[in-house]
């Protein structure tokens, strides 16, 4: 596990693996196949592609997900969603697009 805390400020491209709490600013570009999880004073601006995105803070850009993406409380998004599961609870910001990826082979392999 890692964990940039609150009065880091980090840019450029990140890659980690295993689980990374981010409660300070990042900004640039972040992939992993594992889970990132934004502190409720984490402040990102950057696109993601990772396994697992929980959410309870700020994001400005673009998030992928392989597995699914959390957004809790007091979240606030901005940017595009990608991922085949989405979770909202009460409270959470969204202004963008979702997609749910995975959605069209769902709905080609249903029973009749």
């Amino acid at each position: 596990m890692s964990v940039i805390g609150q009065g880091c400020i980090l840019k450029g491209d990140f890659t980690f693996r295993g689980t990374l709490i981010l409660n300070g600013q990042f900004q640039g570009k972040v992939v992993s196949s594992d889970t990132l999880i934004v502190g409720e004073i984490g402040d990102l601006q950057a696109d993601v592609r990772g396994g697992v995105a929980i959410v309870s803070g700020q994001v400005s850009g673009c998030l992928t997900a392989r597995e699914r993406i959390e957004l809790r409380g007091n979240a606030k998004i901005r940017g595009d969603i990608v991922t085949p599961r989405l979770v909202l609870e009460k409270g959470v910001i969204f202004n963008g697009h979702c997609k749910m990826k995975g959605e069209e082979r769902q709905v080609a392999h249903r029973p009749s």
